[in-house]
């Protein structure tokens, strides 16, 4: 028998190590290739246990700790998770609990009957066939505005702002607080999809402000151009929907889409 003993640091650098020798890959659509992660830990599944007791009308805290997993479990030191997109996001979300859950993932349909779902087949959709959202510019008479998918950066300020703001003390029975958190949702985030902004021949440096001022500016643009990157975000949206969706079989044998949503209760075995 070994005598050799670890103490606390070198029992978790250990405990690391092993989690790496069983890391499994992950195909990143923007990146156009596999990344290697390591497996999910007990640490990672107690808070989105306690995400979806605390605050499961909303995904923002969710985001959040995605974020902190793929920073945390990416072993790949050339891939920066910033510059990742949120249908990356998506893709790792979905790898995630193909690889780190036992338990089936059942969905109910409309004849109420459960069905499993296949991540394998969701996730071939973000490999094959996949055409990434272009970016855009839109122009209304000397505003000119480049729009773009959001990267995890640019999302991890907006929901910070967010959490911050209102789910630091969100109470669950507040009407006024929830109808707030929505609104303020649907504006901002509006801000996470505008790179830059030209009025003439003038930048503004939007990259160097705070997210509250960022709103502002977008509060005084008018609701053509308003309109108009809206009209982008649901490209966004549509394309969002056509790669998380799925077609099941109903008890009738009948073809049913499903979108598979990615909430607080997605990374909980129930």
């Amino acid at each position: 028998m070994s005598d050799n003993k670890a103490n606390f640091n070198e029992a978790i650098n250990l405990i690391k190590k092993s989690a790496e020798s069983r890391s499994y890959d992950i195909w990143i659509p923007s990146l156009k290739r596999d990344v290697k992660f390591k497996p999910l830990n007990t640490l990672h599944h107690k808070k989105f246990v306690k995400i979806l007791i605390d605050t499961s009308m909303f995904n923002t805290a969710l985001n959040l700790h995605v974020y902190d997993i793929i920073k945390q479990t990416c072993i790949d030191e050339t891939v920066v998770v910033d510059d990742l997109d949120i249908f990356d996001r998506l893709a790792v979300c979905y790898a995630m609990r193909q690889h780190n859950f036992k338990k089936k993932y059942l969905i109910a349909l409309d004849d109420k009957e459960e069905r499993e779902i296949s991540f394998a087949t969701l996730l071939a959709k973000f490999k094959k066939g996949y055409k990434r959202m272009d970016p855009d510019c839109i122009t209304e008479g000397e505003i000119s505005i480049n729009v773009s998918l959001p990267t995890l950066k640019r999302e991890r300020e907006f929901d910070n702002y967010i959490f911050n703001k209102h789910l630091v003390s969100f109470d669950k029975n507040n009407t006024e607080q929830i109808n707030q958190i929505f609104t303020d949702l649907m504006l901002f985030g509006t801000i996470q999809y505008i790179d830059s902004i030209k009025v003439g021949d003038v930048l503004i440096d939007i990259d160097s402000m705070r997210t509250d001022q960022k709103v502002e500016i977008l509060g005084n643009f008018d609701s053509i151009l308003t309109a108009k990157i809206s009209n982008y975000i649901k490209k966004c949206n549509d394309l969002r929907t056509e790669l998380c969706s799925i077609d099941v079989l109903n008890g009738k044998d009948e073809p049913q889409t499903v979108e598979i949503s990615i909430d607080s209760s997605f990374f909980v075995d129930e």
